[in-house]
């Protein structure tokens, strides 16, 4: 049988010639969410810290070989490896349970291969072959664990017999199942151990290439896991937008939640307000982490657009004038009105000046935009001083008050948000404001406001190549979908004195057909279902989550991501609201690649 063709149609070309089916073990049937399975030795050594102990456990199950050549045996044994593990006695015995115990722990069913098994098992006998130190009691357990059931499980260091050398073992497991050799399918991804040497035993054949998007080459144990995981869940996913969630968002919220962490304790922050629209997940996922370290946590409606709102007042008005105008080309006067919630003068008086629905706005007509906007000042300044009594009211609702110590979570790029925060607060209250960011990248502007703001990234130019951060600023529009809450903009506040209740002012933009993003939600069920996996397999080891390990598929997905992939997302349009206009639709694809 060929590489890589379906399995199924090539059994059907064979099915009546053949009485047995056996399977190897691991990378065939039981996958590891590891990019290396010895990047496994990595995570035992974070667990024990024991400095290099992949080297360590290298060495010593080179050194097992040459006991089991110098006692004319033909395979290893586990108890070989750990004879010549240079380790207190003690501690040895740990190590050595533990490894079997996280051997047990990641390895799972392979999703490309369990329903052939089950197809197998109704009609064929059905066994395991593997080469392996582990002795079949391991197997035994793990296959119960799973509800697997074989005729038969054939384990090189039992037998000392391999597949590897001469194939031995196939001729041994032929004879233990009563089948005739050249009646027995044999399935496996070693094109040697499972392919050649079978064959030369008269065995059928099937070469089994797992479809995998990581590199294979060695890392360390949380930055594999993070590539990898997704080998065990690839039947779950209910469609590539969740798939993409889970491979790449998923190690992004993981990563982050783990920088705020330890950022957050370090800043010793009282209260993080995960700001809308960008902290709608990371608050659903981590609130019971914050609480444990004495951190108050709330999800924070606004937005740069009612944040700036709350801080125009007469004097400063001029100052915003960029801001009102920003992005406004293609929009009509009204909408540049409606997107920050102030009422606009009557469609007639727009059009007497020249500014009606009709006209968009452009760099030529620019100026005549905004010296409308400077003599109708009153209506915005007097939204403004609404926005700010309500901004008031809703943060000394959330328990803010004087001297606190704020972190202003959002995903970041420039850091408009937290200065626009910063600028309402200063005539509300006295706090102190660390904003904390997925990535911040090097414009003049973010430049400008690290000089006044306390800004904090997990991912910017100091820690990674200018030009990758720069690669993934380009591809931004992805991370914003990720991070993306199912509801609209926040773009204005009201208060009812005498309810003491704030109201939210929701924008659900001015497209000119409707809001097209079905990524989002499943986007986020992909990542927060890598996320509880991810942070659980951490927990049970007693180990930290590494953000810069964990965030690497991220980076590289945005770094380099294709036109392929990018092409995935060019039926999203409409999500950003500030922009959107009866004139057009916003694609979320028009910034990308």
């Amino acid at each position: 049988m060929n590489e890589r063709l379906d399995i199924f149609s090539e059994y059907n070309k064979l099915q009546h010639t053949i009485d047995a089916v056996t399977f190897d073990f691991f990378d065939t049937l039981f996958v590891r969410p590891l990019r290396d399975p010895e990047d496994l030795f990595d995570g035992i050594g974070q667990k024990f810290k024991i400095e290099n102990f992949r080297a360590l456990r290298q060495n010593a199950q080179r050194l097992g070989f040459e006991k089991m050549h110098s006692e004319n045996r033909k395979e290893i044994l586990f108890d070989d490896i750990y004879t010549c593990f240079d380790l207190p006695v003690l501690t040895k015995q740990k190590v050595r349970d533990f490894e079997v115990e996280l051997e047990e722990m990641l390895l799972h069913p392979n999703s490309e291969m369990i329903e052939f098994y089950q197809f197998c098992r109704k009609t064929k006998k059905v066994a395991v072959i593997s080469d392996m130190y582990l002795p079949k009691d391991f197997f035994e357990r793990l296959l119960a664990r799973h509800q697997l059931e074989f005729d038969e499980i054939f384990v090189s260091c039992d037998l000392n017999a391999t597949k590897r050398d001469d194939g031995e073992i196939f001729s041994l497991a032929a004879r233990s199942l009563g089948v005739d050799p050249a009646r027995i399918l044999h399935i496996g991804d070693s094109l040697r151990s499972d392919v050649e040497r079978a064959k030369e035993k008269l065995f059928n054949t099937f070469h089994y290439v797992e479809l995998r998007d990581e590199p294979k080459t060695p890392a360390g144990f949380s930055e594999s896991l993070a590539f990898s995981l997704y080998r065990t869940e690839k039947t779950t996913f209910a469609d590539n937008f969740e798939e993409i969630g889970f491979k790449y968002g998923g190690p992004a919220l993981s990563a982050f939640v783990g920088f705020l962490e330890t950022e957050a304790k370090k800043d010793d922050i009282d209260h993080l307000l995960f700001v809308s629209r960008d902290g709608y997940i990371l608050n659903e996922v981590s609130k019971d982490l914050f609480e444990c370290h004495d951190i108050k946590t709330n999800y924070f409606k606004g937005s740069r657009t009612s944040f700036n709102m709350s801080a125009i007042t007469l004097d400063n008005f001029d100052e915003f004038l960029p801001f009102l105008v920003s992005g406004c080309f293609g929009l009509s006067t009204h909408e540049v009105l409606e997107r920050i919630d102030v009422e606009c003068p009557s469609p007639k008086f727009l059009s007497d000046i020249g500014l009606g629905d009709d006209v968009p706005i452009t760099q030529e007509n620019l100026d005549k935009l905004l010296d409308f906007l400077v003599a109708y000042k009153w209506p915005i300044i007097n939204r403004a001083a609404e926005n700010r009594k309500a901004l008031f009211n809703y943060l000394t609702s959330l328990g803010i008050k004087q001297g606190t110590k704020i972190g202003l979570v959002d995903v970041g790029w420039s850091g408009t948000t937290l200065e626009a925060l910063s600028r309402a607060l200063t005539e509300l209250l006295d706090v102190e404001l660390v904003g904390y960011f997925l990535c911040l990248v090097d414009t003049p502007e973010r430049v400008e406001r690290s000089k006044t703001l306390r800004m904090k990234s997990l991912l910017n130019s100091d820690k990674f190549a200018e030009s990758k951060i720069r690669s993934i600023y380009q591809n931004r529009v992805i991370a914003e979908l990720m991070f993306t809450a199912p509801h609209a903009s926040v773009i204005g506040y009201s208060y009812s004195s005498s309810e003491s209740e704030i109201g939210f002012v929701l924008d659900k933009g001015r497209s000119l057909t409707q809001v097209e993003n079905r990524a989002s939600p499943s986007l986020m069920r992909g990542m927060a279902k890598f996320y509880e996996k991810y942070r659980n397999l951490h927990l049970k080891l007693g180990l930290q989550i590494p953000p810069i390990d964990a965030i690497q598929p991220f980076i590289e997905y945005l770094s380099s991501a294709t036109k392929e992939q990018l092409a995935q997302f060019e039926e999203v349009k409409n999500f950003d609201a500030w922009g959107s206009s009866k004139n057009f639709d916003l694609l979320a694809t028009a910034t990308l690649g």
